[in-house]
């Protein structure tokens, strides 16, 4: 799953930056031919746009979990999904008109939430769910930065404080599997 949800986000980008300029490609190409007045009001639209989107997301659920780092390791894998979602939108919304807060860490943690969506669907416990969660993030990883095994190291290690061999199993598999996916797409 990580590797589809890093190939929708990036097509997303694409996508909306074609609709918003009437061109698709590098960014910093796409930005050397729009006019001055367009360079500071597509960043400036974009960043109140995706501020709104946060700020009516805080006010709907304002004490949910966003980060899904920590909603792995305290929620026991469940990671909210309206929360997610909204700041998705958001951070789609700032990418596309230019700001620079990088798409990556968004992917990782669309990655992880639909891993943990696969897992609140089945009967798994929560401890199983949280190693679910873990794999989803470290498929992110290995998706987005083609590292799968600094992937389900690095997981591992936050997630469940030390590395042992029954978790880091199925993480490297998970991470392994999401690299040779995303090579092969």
């Amino acid at each position: 799953s990580g590797a589809l949800i890093t190939i929708l986000f990036r097509e997303s980008i694409s996508s909306l930056q074609f609709i918003v300029t009437a061109q698709s490609g590098s960014f910093i190409e796409i930005c050397k031919s729009l006019t001055w007045p367009m360079r500071l009001v597509l960043p400036t639209f974009g960043g109140i746009l995706a501020g709104i989107i946060l700020l009516c997301s805080n006010r709907f659920s304002p004490d949910t979990i966003s980060n899904y780092m920590e909603a792995i390791v305290t929620n026991n894998g469940e990671i909210p999904i309206q929360r997610s979602l909204t700041r998705s939108l958001s951070s789609l919304i700032t990418i596309v008109s230019g700001s620079s807060i990088g798409r990556e860490g968004m992917m990782v943690h669309l990655s992880a939430l639909a891993a943990s969506l696969i897992g609140r669907c089945t009967p798994f416990s929560s401890k199983h769910l949280r190693l679910l969660a873990a794999c989803g993030a470290a498929a992110g990883i290995s998706s987005v930065y083609n590292a799968p095994i600094a992937g389900a190291f690095f997981i591992t290690e936050i997630v469940f404080g030390r590395i042992f061999m029954e978790n880091f199993g199925p993480v490297i598999l998970a991470s392994t599997v999401a690299n040779i996916t995303m090579r092969g797409l």
